[in-house]
């Protein structure tokens, strides 16, 4: 249990007092409608639109909206700057962030109207803000760096100050702690020029969670008593506490139990003082850590004994209530009461299934507002540049019009002309009007000819525009897919807990893919397995989802890490899922997989496999007397391939539904697992654009079986687009490399 550090953002909140308004909103709209004054109907504007701000923030956007009409009619130009930034706000708080970046827009071009360094340094925070809240990083320090160098430093250091204060929060929210440093050190330079204590303060304090986590203790300890020292000048308990008690989880990482302890116990008097229950929770659960580490499970299992019972005040905090039920189960289970261990662990595990779900919604929501967001942003440059263009086509029409008004006065002039001359020569005018006649029917053909041309050019035009726009669309939408694809696939951080290393070489054929890799740990246990679902793209993409799922809820839910078992119990649910019957010509989808259960108490490996086998290299193996087991040596290389060879049956509807084999095998330090799908060794290529095949892939990972995992995907990776060269990828890839 680690506790909760706060990153402190320093912001200026501005306060409007307006006693009585609801008594005064009558004359206010009669100052809107008939004062003479526009900055005064400006500033009623403003009273109505606070009055509204939270019960009816409708009727506010109507006053601010109104407020800034007027400003842009009367060129009060720093009043329509203010009117637009509480509209900003106003548009943030409802979470309306494409909203809120036009009425940004508009504030940063009325700043630089103004051409106010100040104005135009707000309007550009205000924008890095709004990025902050949607996720997109890059532009949101884009804009805050653009404020921090348009700022006049010597109108308000305190401002200049906080404006770092903000820029330092981003580069550590990034996890790029130097720079997140540089900027607090700066936020504190500005600070002490205006003696702004408590800036100062909540910068010291974040620089002791860079050095906490960056596991540079004695300076966080320095940073955090500078930070104790500040609050206690200016008698702020609760400050005072918070530094404690994030000295106390800094005393346990040194392993100075007594002073974490005592900074605990002062810590935890003030926030029951002052009623911070979630503080209090916390403060209780890192003593009952503290407990735990020294095995003194009793007091560890009384405080977090009143952890629990005070975070039922709290039903809304999942996270909190997940860390208690961890510990409860580590001390349930140290102290050797294994039935209540195994009672918090499954209630541990389904609440925090529940959470990992929440998050995965709550970041597919972000990943689908950025996508929104840029999408809008996409669209209103594209409708710029199509009014851009309608209007050059107008005033090429326009001078088309003024060309033919020309065309026709120089036609009457000339019809003048000859109607005169025809009453000298009536001869020769005659013969020149059948000439005439001649010459507009001609120029009436080929104006008729050049119409049709016209009209065929358009329609082949717009049916061009119509098949970019539908495949842009369906682009986007894969495009989407594979995001929502890769954020499903494990954390490899749950990998490097539990093995020497590894390599994943995931190359889908098109954008998103039917292979995938799959791994959970399970108790001692570690499930890792590479699957090949029938077909690629879209339709591979749902089985791999689908397969995904269902390993979830058999292994991470049902707490089974028995391969055969884990294989038999997915092919049940796949079968049942798709609705498969053993029928002539029914649908027969399903995967073809490799699956291992690593127990890394006794490094003992068991397999189980449908189609696809398991290579293990290793010096010191021994061939097993065993028909399933196949051993592969190669000249001028220690290291031996064995091959446990699955059963020949898919996950999926099949004429015989035997159980699956599971086999054992003894594993030992610096052995070697390979699992893969059928993509690499069937890929085309070579000078006779053949196959790759099993043989050659074998002797590939035997001849590299010496170098680093990362070293080996390199190899791995490069052979295959060797091979391949132009030829083109026929199927999806993964291979999965395991060192114990």
């Amino acid at each position: 249990m680690i506790l909760k550090l706060r990153v402190v953002v320093y912001l200026l909140v501005l306060i409007i007092p307006f006693s009585g308004l609801s008594q005064n909103i009558d004359s206010l709209n009669n100052i809107i409608s008939k004062s003479q004054s526009d900055s005064a109907k400006i500033e009623a504007c403003w009273q109505l639109a606070d009055f509204y701000y939270y019960d009816n923030p409708d009727t506010a956007i109507f006053y601010y909206t109104k407020a800034i009409e007027i400003g842009k009619k009367t060129e009060l130009q720093s009043l329509l700057f203010n009117t637009q930034t509480y509209l900003f706000n106003l548009f943030i708080d409802q979470s309306n962030y494409f909203s809120a970046k036009q009425i940004a827009i508009d504030a940063l071009l009325t700043a630089e109207t103004i051409n106010d360094s100040l104005l135009i340094s707000q309007a550009h925070s205000n924008m890095g803000n709004l990025y902050m809240y949607i996720e997109l990083n890059d532009k949101a320090l884009s804009h805050l760096l653009q404020a921090i160098k348009i700022y006049p430093i010597e109108t308000n250091p305190a401002e200049i100050g906080k404006l770092y204060g903000r820029l330092g929060n981003l580069y550590l929210f990034i996890e790029d702690f130097d720079d997140a440093e540089k900027s607090y050190l700066k936020a504190i330079e500005f600070f002490k020029q205006q003696n702004v204590q408590r800036g100062i303060i909540i910068s010291t304090q974040n620089l002791g969670i860079i050095e906490k986590r960056k596991k540079n203790f004695d300076k966080a300890l320095e940073y955090y008593t500078d930070a104790l020292n500040g609050y206690t000048e200016l008698k702020n308990t609760l400050g005072v506490a918070q530094c404690m008690a994030n000295m106390g989880n800094i005393y346990i990482e040194k392993k100075e139990y007594y002073k974490a302890l005592s900074n605990f116990h002062a810590a935890l008097k003030i926030f029951i003082d002052q009623k911070q229950i979630i503080d209090e929770i916390v403060c209780y659960s890192e003593i009952a850590n503290l407990y735990f580490k020294i095995k003194k499970f009793d007091l560890a299992f009384d405080y977090i004994s009143k952890a629990n019972d005070r975070s039922k005040l709290l039903p809304d905090n999942t996270g909190t209530q997940l860390s208690i039920l961890y510990q409860l189960q580590e001390i349930y289970a140290a102290s050797g009461d294994s039935s209540n261990a195994y009672k918090y662990l499954k209630d541990y595990q389904v609440l925090n299934d529940t959470l990992v779900n929440q998050n995965s919604q709550r970041r597919i929501e972000t990943l689908k507002m950025q996508y929104d967001f840029e999408q809008k942003e996409k669209d209103i440059q594209l409708l710029t540049i199509e009014n851009e263009l309608k209007e050059t086509e107008l005033k090429r029409k326009s001078v088309f019009q003024i060309l033919y008004l020309v065309f026709i006065g120089m036609a009457i002039f000339a019809l003048s002309v000859l109607f005169f001359l025809f009453r000298l020569k009536r001869k020769a005018n005659i013969a020149l009007e059948h000439k005439n006649a001649e010459i507009m029917q001609q120029k009436e053909e080929i104006e008729s000819q050049r119409d049709e041309i016209e009209a065929q050019r358009d329609m082949v035009y717009g049916q061009k525009i119509d098949l970019e726009i539908i495949h842009s669309k369906i682009s986007q939408s894969i495009e989407y897919a594979q995001i929502i694809q890769s954020s499903i696939l494990p954390d490899p951080e749950i990998l490097k807990e539990r093995v020497s290393d590894f390599f994943v070489f995931y190359k889908p054929k098109d954008v998103v893919s039917g292979d995938f890799y799959w791994w959970a740990n399970v108790e001692n246990n570690t499930v890792i397995t590479a699957v090949d679902c029938t077909g690629h793209g879209v339709p591979g993409a749902f089985m791999s989802m689908l397969g995904i799922s269902f390993l979830r809820e058999i292994v991470m839910k049902e707490y089974i890490t028995h391969p055969g078992v884990i294989l038999r119990k997915l092919r049940k649910e796949i079968v049942k899922s798709l609705n498969q019957k053993d029928e002539l010509g029914a649908p027969r989808d399903g995967m073809d997989m490799a699956l291992i259960s690593i127990n890394h108490e006794t490094n003992m490996m068991e397999f189980a496999g449908a189609h696809n086998p398991v290579y293990i290299i290793s010096k010191t193996i021994q061939k097993p007397d065993n028909k399933s087991f196949q051993l592969y040596t190669l000249d001028g290389v220690d290291e031996k391939l064995l091959e446990i060879k699955p059963d020949k049956m898919p996950i999926a509807i099949y004429h015989r539904m035997d159980s699956f084999t599971n086999q054992e095998i003894q594993l030992q330090k610096g052995d070697q697992i390979y699992m893969f799908s059928d993509g690499y060794v069937d890929q085309f290529g070579g000078e006779d654009k053949k196959r790759f095949m099993n043989g050659a892939f074998r002797e590939l990972l035997l001849k590299i079986a010496n170098k680093p995992m990362e070293t080996q995907k390199e190899i791995i990776e490069n052979t295959f687009e060797f091979w391949k060269g132009d030829t083109e990828q026929i199927d999806d890839i993964v291979v999965v490399g395991i060192k114990i």
